[in-house]
């Protein structure tokens, strides 16, 4: 299992992690909530940790998987096997899982500069 906290609109890492590869199981719970808009989905994104994530034009670039998830239930993503990074485009706290035992290892949570600062 590994937990983040994104960032809104910020295309950059959150936390990284490895997995042998199939199904994991992405949930999220406390969205960060717009006084403009109910919002309670967000899309989690996963990218090669050889391939850091970066804005283009068409939008985030160097995504090999994204999953639409809706705060408090699980959606499925397949993987190939490796090593990514993984963000969310609102906030809140992910949780990725998988049926089998040690799918899902070397979880590393990411820090910023920024973040640490203080």
């Amino acid at each position: 299992m590994i937990q983040q906290k994104g960032e809104r609109h910020k295309a950059e890492p959150k936390a990284k992690f490895s997995t042998i590869g199939g199904t994991v199981w992405v949930s999220v719970v406390g969205i960060d909530v717009s006084p403009i808009f109910e919002v309670d989905v967000t899309r989690v994104e996963v990218g090669w940790v050889s391939e850091p994530p970066g804005l283009t034009v068409e939008g985030n670039a160097n995504i090999v998987g994204q999953v639409t998830v809706k705060e408090g239930y699980w959606s499925p993503l397949e993987l190939e096997a490796g090593d990514y990074w993984l963000w969310s485009s609102n906030s809140g706290e992910v949780t990725i899982q998988a049926c089998a035992a040690d799918a899902i290892f070397n979880p590393v949570p990411v820090t910023f500069p920024s973040e640490s600062a203080g």
